[in-house]
């Protein structure tokens, strides 16, 4: 369920959230970073991306814990992105976040999506590979690709 305002749960972000978005993404770390941009980025790339990150063809969802933005799931252009802080991994919270994605996915029409992830990240293929995504290695990176036309249904909110 997403909430407009929680202190812990899930609601969607708008441009009022961008502080915290950038305070999220500080928290990952040089190697969180690493892998949710595929390279070392500065906070004067994060300052612009969390900027740019509330137009008309993006989406965000955020968990919230304790008031605190914890996770990130992003639909920017057919790509999705997910982060989520370490003490919140491994409790199914980036596994929620992309099913919540696909839902919006769906209901924003969407026909296909990318994601990408660094060919040693374990966890995050294996969460494209449970939703879907058919994934082509490509040197040191891994391409998701999923046919979201196709799983229309698959990602219909629940009755």
């Amino acid at each position: 369920m997403i909430c407009p305002a929680v202190a812990t749960g899930w609601r969607h972000l708008t441009s009022g959230d961008q502080p915290e978005l950038m305070a999220h993404f500080l928290r990952l770390k040089e190697a969180g970073l690493r892998s949710r941009f595929g390279r070392g980025v500065s906070e004067t790339f994060l300052d612009a991306y969390c900027s740019a990150g509330f137009g008309e063809s993006s989406r965000m969802i955020g968990y919230f814990d304790n008031g605190q933005l914890r996770a990130v799931g992003e639909l920017r252009s057919g790509e999705l992105a997910v982060s989520v802080e370490s003490g919140w991994r491994r409790m199914g919270v980036a596994t929620s976040l992309l099913k919540i994605l696909l839902r919006v996915a769906c209901e924003i029409g969407a026909q296909s999506l990318k994601a990408y992830c660094s060919a040693e990240n374990v966890a995050a293929k294996r969460l494209m590979l449970r939703a879907g995504f058919k994934l082509m290695t490509m040197s040191a990176e891994v391409c998701g690709l999923l046919d979201v036309a196709a799983r229309r249904g698959a990602f219909a909110p629940a009755a």
